[in-house]
């Protein structure tokens, strides 16, 4: 079997789903931001991967779309700095299944109350680097350290 390692950007109102690899939900307004955390993901995966990306705050015609994809997820990165309430709202009701998660990005802690509410559950994980998102994907990725394919 030839093993899949394409990288797909889906964006509303499109879906895709992968033979192998992983899907991830990135919400930000901020095109560096998405690009670099997809950067990350191409360093250290080696299957293909599916990135969901809302490059708009959510309204009303991508609200559907963006609830439907983060369910499905295998892990949702949110800009709590540039994203809609939907956004923040649908990662912490979000199910968690297995090792899906939700992680949390504020360079700007722009909204400390936001930043304080999410911490007061102590069940998800705020990052204000990208160097933060880069670590943990590593350490998710490869626990016991670097090694060559």
């Amino acid at each position: 079997m030839r093993t899949d390692n394409s990288v797909y950007t889906v964006t509303y109102p499109d879906l895709h789903m992968s033979d192998d690899g992983m899907t991830v939900l990135v919400t930000s307004t901020d095109e560096n931001f998405i690009d670099n955390v997809k950067g990350i993901f191409e360093k250290y995966i080696y299957t293909s991967i599916v990135f969901y990306v809302q490059p708009n705050k959510t309204n009303s015609e991508t609200l559907a779309w963006m609830w439907n994809v983060s369910t499905t997820c295998d892990l949702m990165i949110i800009d709590i700095d540039t994203c809609a309430w939907e956004d923040i709202m649908a990662a912490l009701i979000k199910p968690t299944i297995s090792n899906d998660g939700v992680m949390f990005y504020s360079s700007k802690y722009k909204r400390r109350e936001t930043a304080r509410l999410i911490n007061a559950t102590g069940t998800n994980l705020i990052v204000r680097k990208v160097k933060d998102i880069d670590k943990f994907v590593e350490l998710q990725m490869n626990p016991e350290g670097p090694y060559e394919i």
